[in-house]
């Protein structure tokens, strides 16, 4: 019974210890505090595990990072995530960004919204057949990127090795969205856009499975994920007006079938009648004249 008051007495001690270094150090909340005196920070001893001074206010970046964990809020507004993407914009290179965004316009503004607005309803088909194209070339742009990215790498594998593997398989990946554009551009717009679009998403998430690897820059990634978005949204805007155009040719056409079908069994209601009339308006004796000529 006294070893468990003396135990008692001591974690009250304790916890009364962690309790007001916490708050020296700004952690008000025990479920952020209380989880790092467990796990091993000496919040207890009054230095932190950095090494900083008890009175200081700000908390170690472990600690931040575990109090963010913990409380599962990083307090992310619209505003902060407006400016990091703004960071982001002005991080990356001049020539590239310009270059990027310009050729997003294509995309845009080869849409058939786009040119429909514009008044120009007569070449739709046309220009949805150059953005098939313009994205063709554009997905098998993406995967050269990859051959000259291998090509310059300054990497000496030895054969066999796991990174002569990792360089093969970049120069075999680097030819796959040329190929798989080959039967995009053979078919309809409305099919070739959609079969862009599947190509751009898997494109990105190949880059973003090397951006994790290392081999790409930070600012490509942020760069590839704005005009991917602007491109698929364009290819995904063509494949939604052949889509809707195909429907309302559809119902049309089942329209036509439905008139043209009413229109064949009234003609024909309408010869029944008139056959049903002229038997009715003839008289019996008529009928069997032999009959009477017998009598």
């Amino acid at each position: 019974m006294l070893r468990k008051t003396k135990f008692i007495q001591r974690f009250h001690q304790a916890f009364q210890a962690t309790a007001l270094n916490a708050s020296l150090k700004g952690y008000s909340d025990p479920v952020v505090w209380l989880p790092l005196c467990c796990s091993g920070h000496t919040l207890v001893r009054g230095t932190s595990s950095s090494g900083a001074p008890s009175g200081s206010r700000t908390p170690t970046p472990a600690a931040a990072a575990a109090s963010t964990s913990i409380s599962g809020s990083t307090d992310e507004t619209p505003l902060s995530v407006f400016a990091r993407q703004r960071e982001k914009l002005a991080a990356m290179p001049l020539y590239p960004k310009l270059l990027g965004f310009a050729g997003a316009i294509p995309f845009t503004t080869l849409t058939p919204a786009f040119v429909q607005q514009a008044g120009f309803p007569d070449i739709i088909d046309l220009c949805a057949q150059m953005q098939l194209v313009y994205g063709g070339s554009i997905v098998s742009f993406l995967g050269a990127v990859h051959w000259g990215l291998a090509m310059s790498s300054s990497t000496v594998a030895a054969a066999g090795s796991k990174a002569a593997g990792a360089l093969n398989e970049r120069y075999v990946w680097s030819v796959v969205p040329s190929l798989g554009v080959v039967p995009a551009l053979m078919m309809q717009p409305a099919q070739g856009s959609l079969a862009i679009t599947v190509l751009l998403g898997i494109c990105y998430l190949s880059d973003a499975s090397y951006f994790r690897s290392g081999y790409l820059p930070s600012w490509y990634m942020s760069l590839r994920g704005y005009l991917t978005l602007l491109a698929i949204a364009s290819m995904l805007s063509t494949t939604a007006y052949y889509l809707k155009r195909d429907v309302e040719k559809a119902k049309k056409l089942i329209e036509e079938e439905d008139a043209k079908r009413a229109a064949r069994l009234e003609a024909r209601a309408v010869d029944a009648s008139i056959a049903a009339v002229a038997s009715a308006a003839v008289p019996p004796d008529a009928a069997a004249p032999w009959g009477r000529m017998r009598k």
